[in-house]
Order: C-alpha cells, then sequence, then structure tokens
C-alpha cells in the first residue's frame, strides 16, 4: 500500500497535467523495517544513509504495538489479517511519524 498526498493550489488544469504528468515523486523503500513503501515530494532526493534515518525513525515513532504489527501485515500482504478499526487507524499513525521524522520537508 503506498500512501500520497498532492496538494496543487491555485494551478490551471493545464498546469496540473503538465506537472504531474513529467514528474514522479521520490518513493521510499525500507530495507530494514517493515514500513510499507511511501513517496515524497517531487523534488525529494535522499541518499541511501537519509533513506535509512527516515526509515528507522518512523519505526521508532511507531511505538505501538498495533501500528508495528499493522504494518509488518501491509509489506507482507497480509491486510486481511488486520482488523479493519487498525486498518483505517494506520495511515493517519504512519502519516503523523513520516511528519515528525521531517519526511515532508525532504
Amino acid at each position: 500500500m503506498l500512501f500520497s498526498v498532492l496538494v496543487l493550489v491555485n494551478c490551471s488544469d493545464e498546469q496540473v497535467i503538465s506537472q504531474t504528468s513529467k514528474q514522479k515523486p521520490f518513493v521510499v523503500s525500507c530495507l530494514n523495517e517493515k514500513l510499507p513503501e511511501f513517496s515524497l515530494g517531487i523534488d525529494s532526493n535522499l541518499s541511501k544513509d537519509e533513506v535509512e534515518a527516515l526509515c528507522s525513525c518512523i519505526w521508532n515513532r511507531l511505538n505501538s504495538s498495533w501500528a508495528r504489527r499493522t504494518s509488518v501485515a501491509i509489506v507482507e500482504g497480509r491486510e486481511a489479517d488486520v482488523s479493519s478499526v487498525h486498518m483505517y487507524a494506520f495511515p493517519a499513525k504512519f502519516g503523523s511519524a513520516i511528519s515528525k521524522c521531517g519526511g515532508l520537508e525532504m
């Protein structure tokens, strides 16, 4: 599951189409932590060390057992094993961790 948010303000339809069709967001794939892939901004370009630090920070912010179990289940394709309440709550928890770890400024 990939979480992505793109906010465009004061853009014409032509600008939106030309901007979004040419540029792709930076996709983060964590190797050491079982976190779902996620995307950062179009201008993001993190080094391997920055990705590892961001992933580690996010994992440490998912400090409740349900959030970590949900993350692992998503990565392993076992979403059906997770309660609907946790699946509903996970994006907010995950997004908050990304934000608190500085991912939105990278």
